[in-house]
C-alpha cells in the first residue's frame, strides 16, 4: 500500500469512528424484567394533547437508557385534571423535578448523563405507591408509566395512576417529554480540516522514504 492509500486510509477510518459514534447515542429500552414489556393502546381517553389524539399505543413495563454521555432535558406537558386535582405526583429526574401542583406546562429541567438508565420516578401523595425507571413492573401494578418514541432522542413519559384498573389506563395523570441531547463529536468541518492536514503529510513522508533510500 503507497503512502497516500495510508492515510486515506486512516482518512476513512476516522470518518466512520465519528459517525459510529454519532449514532450509538440515543435513547433506547429495554425490558429489565421477565420479558414484562407489552405495549397498551388507551382508549380514546388520554387528555394530554399528544401528537398522536387521544388513542395512544404506549410502551409499559420497559426502562428507558441513554446510549452514550449528554444532556437531558424533560420538559412537563401536563396532567388530567380531574383526578389530580386531589393527588399530587411528582417526578424526580437526577436533582429537578415537578409537581403536578404547581408546574405548569412547557417548564423544563435539565440533568447530565455518562449514560445507561435514567435516572427518575414517579411518586403520589395520596398513596405510597411509586414506580421508577428500571425496576420491574406490569400494566397491572398500582401505578406504571408508559413510553412514546417521537424521534431517535425523544420521548413522551406517561404516568398512569388507576393500578390494576384496566377502564383507566389513559396514561395522562403526568406527562413528560425527555430529550436527549448526546455530547458533542467531531463535526463534518472538523473532519475534513484533519483530512487535509493528513494530505499535507503525504509530501513529507515520501520525502522522508527518499532520504532512507
Amino acid at each position: 500500500m503507497t503512502i497516500k492509500n495510508r492515510v486515506l486510509a486512516l482518512m476513512g477510518m476516522a470518518a466512520a469512528l465519528a459517525l459510529a459514534g454519532q449514532s450509538a447515542q440515543a435513547l433506547s429500552i429495554i425490558d429489565p424484567g421477565a420479558a414484562n414489556g407489552t405495549t397498551y393502546t388507551t382508549r380514546n381517553n388520554n387528555d394530554l394533547g399528544l401528537a398522536g389524539g387521544r388513542s395512544q399505543t404506549v410502551l409499559v413495563g420497559y426502562a428507558l437508557q441513554a446510549l452514550g454521555p449528554g444532556t437531558l432535558t424533560y420538559t412537563y406537558v401536563g396532567k388530567e385534571a380531574g383526578y389530580t386535582n386531589r393527588v399530587a405526583f411528582s417526578i424526580h429526574a437526577g436533582g429537578c423535578g415537578f409537581n403536578t401542583a404547581s408546574a405548569v406546562a412547557g417548564q423544563t429541567c435539565s440533568d447530565t448523563t455518562d449514560g445507561g438508565l435514567l435516572s427518575f420516578r414517579f411518586t403520589s401523595s395520596g398513596t405510597a405507591a411509586s414506580v421508577w425507571n428500571g425496576r420491574d413492573f406490569t400494566l397491572g401494578g398500582a401505578m406504571v408509566f408508559g413510553l412514546i418514541q417521537v424521534s431517535e432522542n425523544q420521548w413522551y413519559i406517561l404516568l398512569d395512576d388507576s393500578g390494576g384498573n384496566p377502564n383507566d389506563k389513559d396514561f395522562d395523570d403526568l406527562g413528560l417529554l425527555v430529550t436527549f441531547t448526546p455530547a458533542s463529536v467531531p463535526e463534518p468541518g472538523t473532519l475534513g480540516l484533519l483530512g487535509l492536514g493528513l494530505l499535507g503529510m503525504v509530501p513529507a513522508l515520501r520525502r522522508r522514504r527518499a532520504i532512507r533510500r
